[in-house]
């Protein structure tokens, strides 16, 4: 019996291993030698002028601090900037704010700020506007789904000073490892608002920022954007950026077909239909979006009482197929809720022996009282098979296509998996309840790093429903929190993945890509991400001849 099933782990290693060598072989060479020179967005020489279209679903008052919609939030940093914003790896970088630094104990930042900074509307800059939009976020009405994001950043800032030179000292209630990323709130004009403090929420929100691009025109139907020529810093090369507002996914995506749209949000459902498109260029950029199995802790859980078996489990997932087979290629394996293209993601992980070689699973479910049956299954001494029912969301198509690879795969690791697809309320009741073993979920995670709220103690129960409760792991999530150098934040980051890896309260199983569509006009789209599809948007051009 032991040899049949190690010959079942070596036929999944060497399914594993020419799955690996197919993805990187070379495209073969047209059989007929022959080579069509086509024009290269790269020889094309950019020029000045010409109008990016662009469709949104919708908009509200246009108040970034408030604004709720992603499309808006994007277009948003066209308008408005911050003291400091998000570099491809998610590392802080300066906008506003040209260089920083902390004092020793890490809890109060100098930032010197471009002098040459105004506002929309000719007035300068000050560092009483950034003093005024820090009360005003700390003041954002609960009922305001941005609050979630920058009230939880900015409430940790205690003063915000200036200083002779008229830079900025700002000080916090104590050291924690996220004080710059708290920064890269939108900064609002205090003299606009002061006397009118009722635009704020209004439906006439004036949109003056200090952006490259100002507000021109805006009426039911959508706005158009004018390049800011007096800009401080970016000279961009498109002169217009007109949006309009449809809802209709299907009509936003016929728009652009048609030629009526220069750029377009895909989902993972029309990929391989794009790929097939000439006139299409695909711009794939990581989300920081985690699918996810997650164990049950509470009571007598088999599965929460043996890493062991969390770990086999783990292993036994290809979890490059269902990224493959699910969404076209269009993400990324995860180990922890931190991805591989993060500053602060630990490379060493990828580089962990598997316990699947050899005879270790064996061992590991012998001790603890499982032998492997003759229908192929590990059941324990009265011949009951080990069951795992698997929760998932039954109005998910994708993540339900993924459970069913799943269970493919940990059937021939001689587990009886079972699925139980249900609708929302239901599962939410059964997670409340704790009555699960494994469920499958996702998480849509903050910029600002911080997993206390998923595996931390003192969150178990809400969310951290999966009441995971692990001291070791508390300390390490507290030291990550209130590391008062980058450095510090990086080394603890680390070991907090090492330990997340190790002891898996959950299975991270990828982070998803999301994807836009670029029109045959629009050159350029060099670094579209997460926190900000406009990246490098100075660069990009449209060709008008």
């Amino acid at each position: 019996m032991k040899k049949k099933l190690i010959m079942i782990f070596m036929t999944l290693l060497l399914i594993t291993v020419l799955a690996a060598c197919d993805e990187e072989a070379p495209e073969e060479a047209p059989e007929n030698g022959d080579m069509e020179e086509e024009d290269e967005p790269g020889d094309l020489e950019a020029d000045y002028g010409g109008t990016l279209r662009l469709a949104v679903s919708e908009i509200t008052h246009g108040n970034p601090i408030y604004e709720n919609p992603e499309e808006m939030i994007h277009i948003q940093q066209l308008i408005f900037e911050s003291l400091v914003t998000f570099d491809e790896d998610l590392s802080i970088v300066g906008e506003i704010a040209e260089d920083w630094s902390f004092s020793e104990d890490g809890q109060v930042v100098e930032l010197v700020l471009n002098s040459e900074v105004t506002w929309h509307d000719g007035e300068p800059f000050t560092v009483e506007d950034i003093e005024f939009t820090v009360d005003t976020i700390k003041n954002t009405p609960e009922e305001s789904i941005s609050h979630r994001v920058y009230q939880n950043s900015v409430r940790h800032i205690s003063a915000v000073r200036e200083l002779e030179n008229g830079n900025v000292r700002i000080a916090f209630t104590r050291p924690f490892s996220n004080a710059m990323e708290a920064l890269t709130f939108p900064v609002l004009p205090k003299h606009i608002f002061e006397e009118n403090p009722e635009l704020l929420t209004g439906e006439d929100f004036p949109w003056i920022g200090t952006g490259s691009y100002r507000l021109d025109e805006r009426d039911t139907e959508g706005f158009t954007l004018k390049k800011h020529e007096d800009h401080y810093r970016l000279d961009p090369y498109i002169e217009e950026i007109n949006v309009r507002i449809v809802e209709n996914y299907d009509e936003r995506k016929g728009l652009f077909q048609e030629g009526e749209l220069d750029l377009f949000r895909s989902t993972y459902l029309d990929l391989a239909e794009h790929e097939s498109d000439e006139e299409e260029n695909v711009h794939a950029f990581l989300r920081n979006h985690l699918e996810f199995l997650a164990f049950n802790f509470e009571g007598n859980s088999l599965l929460g009482a043996h890493p062991e078996i969390r770990s086999i489990l783990e292993e036994g997932i290809n979890k490059e197929q269902l990224i493959e087979e699910i969404y076209f290629g269009y993400g990324v394996v995860a180990e922890t809720p931190i991805h591989r293209e993060h500053w602060l993601y630990n490379e060493n992980l990828t580089d962990r022996e598997s316990s699947l070689e050899d005879e270790g699973i064996l061992e590991v479910m012998e001790d603890l009282g499982y032998q492997y049956g003759d229908e192929n299954l590990w059941v324990d001494d009265n011949g009951e098979s080990l069951s795992i029912e698997i929760l998932v969301n039954e109005n998910h198509g994708a993540r339900v296509m993924a459970a069913e690879i799943i269970k493919e795969q940990l059937v021939q690791l001689g587990f009886d998996i079972n699925l139980a697809k249900e609708d929302f309320s239901s599962i939410q009741q059964r997670l409340d309840d704790g009555n699960y073993e494994l469920y499958f979920g996702a998480w849509d995670l903050a910029f600002l790093p911080d997993l206390s709220f998923a595996f931390h103690s003192d969150f178990a129960g809400r969310t951290n429903f999966m009441s995971y409760e692990n001291e070791a792991m508390d300390e390490m999530l507290e030291e990550a929190f209130r590391a008062a150098t980058q450095e510090e934040k990086k080394e603890r980051f680390e070991l907090l993945q090492e330990m997340i890896q190790e002891d898996l309260p959950i299975i991270s199983l990828y982070f998803i890509q999301d994807t836009y569509l670029s029109g045959e006009a629009l050159h350029e789209v060099l670094a579209p991400r997460a926190t900000n599809i406009f990246a490098k948007q100075e660069q990009w051009f449209i060709e008008t001849k």
